[in-house]
């Protein structure tokens, strides 16, 4: 039996998938595919066409999610990250030093909360849980920040996959709804499930977007 033309492009890059359904087999019949791939496929996609090996073989790994507070061999390269991402394009007065300070406190149980993602041993992606982000909204919290995925494993789940813990988390201590702020990634939010509360500006008086998710 033949398959669909459209049967024959893999979901996630679009090329042909090489599948051998209805022609004695396919090599994705003896493999396993993990939940965190699968959720990579677009919702319009699920069901219809096989991945190809060469995606199967870049987004299967399984990535690890730890609390940087038992990973402290990896809060440089978290507190890199931020500074030259965050704090180095802003109007902010801290050090890189004091940034790393920053993250050799960070806690389990208590904000503020830092997560990683590690991929073969390499640490890939970062976010972090936050009593108050904006000095003009301290009624609201806790919040979500920071979130970072290093740039040459973006679009393998990692920043959604991190975004899950942190909801999971403050669910665990006992919060109904989460907060974020954000200058330029609201579209990216608003498809991933939260609402914008209001524009507003900031102690610096910058204009940026709050957002929540109910848990």
């Amino acid at each position: 039996m033949s398959i669909l033309e459209s049967q024959k492009i893999c979901p996630l890059c679009g090329k042909d998938n090489n599948c051998q359904h209805g022609q004695g087999g396919c090599w994705c019949d003896k493999v396993k595919f993990t939940k965190q791939l699968l959720d990579l496929i677009p919702m319009d996609k699920k069901g219809k066409a096989c991945i190809c090996k060469s995606c199967f073989e870049k987004y299967q790994k399984e990535i690890e999610l730890k609390y940087l507070f038992n990973c402290p061999g990896h809060v440089e390269t978290v507190a890199n990250w931020i500074y030259n991402e965050f704090v180095a394009t802003s109007n902010s007065n801290y050090k890189l030093e004091q940034v790393k300070a920053y993250f050799n406190l960070t806690y389990f149980n208590s904000f503020p909360i830092t997560i990683i993602a590690i991929l073969d041993n390499k640490c890939v992606g970062t976010v972090s849980i936050i009593e108050n982000d904006l000095k003009s909204q301290k009624e609201l919290l806790p919040w979500l920040a920071s979130l970072y995925v290093s740039s040459e494993f973006r679009g393998q789940g990692i920043g959604k996959a991190l975004t899950k813990m942190v909801i999971q988390k403050v669910k665990d201590l006992g919060y109904s709804t989460l907060y974020l702020r954000t200058e330029h990634t609201g579209e990216y939010y608003r498809k991933s499930g939260w609402v914008l509360v209001h524009k507003t500006y900031d102690e610096k008086n910058q204009e940026t977007e709050v957002f929540k998710y109910s848990i």
